[in-house]
């Protein structure tokens, strides 16, 4: 009996609490990416979270150098997949004092993992014979990034993302920067 009024107190006061705050995020938004060509889904899942999942494709340039120093340019397309926990701190704030929140436009915190298919590209740049800076293996990574994102005109969408990850393939343990910038259309 003592649980079930501890569980019962605990619902009540999360309820309250909600009732409270109304949710700051968008409940799901659609997004296609322009400079990065691909899609994207956010759903809200709290008050100011939200998770956001993304895939598209990479552009790529390589280099390589064979034995007798002729060299040769090749372009590839990555593919990729990238999934978010955002904390968006700020839309209360921007909200009071009278700035844009639609399409959780704001400042926020995530949580980021991304999977890159590398594979195809190397296989571009089969050109190299001494493939020492190459790894035949897909790169994921995990990290923390701080971002601002934006919705203006009630469709032009704007994103800047910034920070630090850790980046594994089959052989090498890594730490990378995050950088990401999109513009796309937001529905």
């Amino acid at each position: 009996m003592k649980q079930a009024s501890i569980l019962f107190f605990i619902f009540l006061c999360a309820n309250l609490c909600n009732a409270q705050n109304k949710a700051n995020v968008e409940p799901i938004q659609y997004r296609i990416n322009f400079l990065v060509p691909g899609a994207e889904v956010e759903f809200g899942i709290a008050q100011n979270s939200s998770i956001l999942f993304n895939a598209g494709f990479l552009w790529g340039i390589g280099s390589s150098e064979d034995f007798n120093g002729s060299s040769t340019t090749n372009f590839a397309i990555l593919p990729i997949i990238d999934g978010q926990y955002r904390y968006y701190y700020n839309l209360k704030r921007r909200q009071e004092i009278g700035k844009n929140i639609a399409k959780n436009s704001g400042n926020f915190i995530a949580l980021k993992g991304t999977y890159y298919f590398t594979k195809s590209f190397l296989k571009a740049l089969e050109g190299n014979e001494e493939n020492l800076f190459t790894d035949e293996s897909d790169l994921s990574i995990i990290g923390v990034a701080y971002g601002l994102q934006r919705t203006y005109f009630d469709w032009l969408h704007i994103a800047f993302e910034g920070g630090i990850g850790f980046g594994q393939t089959r052989f090498d343990n890594l730490v990378l920067p995050i950088v990401s910038f999109t513009i796309g259309y937001a529905f």
